[in-house]
């Protein structure tokens, strides 16, 4: 079966908020009903004779054959004949008295199990009737809209409290073109909860996020990231397959969400991006961010390494970034406080 190919934009949710928007409301089993123990029926086979049909009627054959002898004075077999039959009759009798001796004890026995197996059902039958009524109160809960909303709140309320709220990061990255028209549109919509050179405090610097959504009233926190697939100065692959788990499963350990753009869908269709993260905003929030049109974003394919090798080797970035903007990919660097210190780099990542 062929692998299903990556495509951004790629969104990663906290198993925290993923489990309290798909799992929260799921309803409690239901208890199970305790079996009712079969009575057991006696078995009394030597009483029933079911067993001694067989040999008593031989045996009265034989009788009679004893009785025919004497009758035609044939005294002394006839006299033989009864005797051995009366004298088996009674031994299979005695069998038959000692059989049901042990029958009578097993079915006391029996009896006696039957009735601790019952007073024990009768037991788990009221604790499964008490279960039962605490079940089917919770699912009535459960079913009343308000309280479903009130509790997939206060659980998202829980897991968003855990989030660390993002800090100003002293050391500042100076961003490119693209990066600044799409901090301006995202400022458009978002105003103030988009921030730039902001993280998670004592955030290891290659963590820095391209920007920022915080919104203070519920604590949710979006890392937006912008990934082009090499550096416009060295054109060495950067964000290849693979490569960013890491980094994108410290900030999920945080409870922050995870968007990353393919940086052509920023600067192709920076409205369709922004209507990406506007959908997880709301899935996450149950809000309704209005005053805005939602525009389709096509997908773009995740790269390996080999293929950002070969989209360097053609320049694919300069399909879509404007020609007067190229040049500035190409003077990317990190700006100390000091200012006395740089780095060349590309798009921060």
């Amino acid at each position: 079966m062929k692998k299903k190919k990556l495509t951004f934009p790629l969104v990663y949710i906290p198993n925290d908020i993923k489990v309290t928007k798909d799992h929260a409301l799921l309803y409690p089993e239901k208890p199970k009903k305790p079996k009712v123990p079969k009575k057991p029926e006696p078995e009394l086979k030597s009483e029933r004779g079911e067993w001694l049909d067989t040999p008593i009627g031989c045996l009265g054959l034989l009788i009679l054959l004893g009785f025919v002898c004497l009758f035609i004075g044939r005294w002394r077999e006839g006299i033989g004949y009864i005797a051995i039959g009366i004298s088996l009759y009674s031994l299979i009798f005695i069998y038959a008295i000692i059989s049901n001796r042990k029958d009578d004890k097993r079915n006391k026995k029996m009896l006696k199990a039957y009735e601790q197996q019952l007073n024990l059902y009768k037991k788990y039958e009221i604790e499964y009737n008490k279960n039962l009524e605490n079940y089917n109160k919770k699912v009535a809960l459960l079913e009343d809209s308000e309280f479903r909303k009130e509790l997939a709140d206060r659980k998202l309320r829980q897991a968003l409290f855990k989030c660390p709220k993002p800090v100003h990061i002293q050391e500042q990255y100076k961003q490119g073109v693209s990066e600044n028209k799409f901090h301006q549109k995202l400022k458009d919509i978002f105003g103030n909860k988009i921030l730039k050179n902001h993280s998670i405090a004592d955030v290891p610097v290659n963590y820095m996020p391209d920007f920022v959504y915080y919104d203070k009233e519920s604590g949710l926190c979006i890392d937006i990231e912008i990934d082009e697939p090499y550096e416009g100065h060295s054109n060495q692959p950067i964000h290849c397959i693979g490569e960013d788990t890491i980094r994108n499963e410290y900030f999920l350990s945080k409870n922050w969400l995870v968007i990353r753009f393919a940086e052509e869908q920023v600067i192709t269709n920076p409205l369709g991006c922004i209507n990406w993260i506007i959908y997880f905003i709301n899935y996450c929030l149950d809000s309704e961010i209005k005053g805005y049109k939602a525009e389709k974003l096509e997908k773009v394919n995740c790269w390996t390494k080999e293929e950002a090798e070969l989209m360097a080797f053609k320049l694919y970035r300069n399909n879509y970034i404007p020609i007067l903007e190229i040049e500035d990919i190409f003077r990317k660097k990190v700006i100390k406080n000091d200012n006395s210190k740089e780095e060349e780099d590309d798009l921060p990542f």
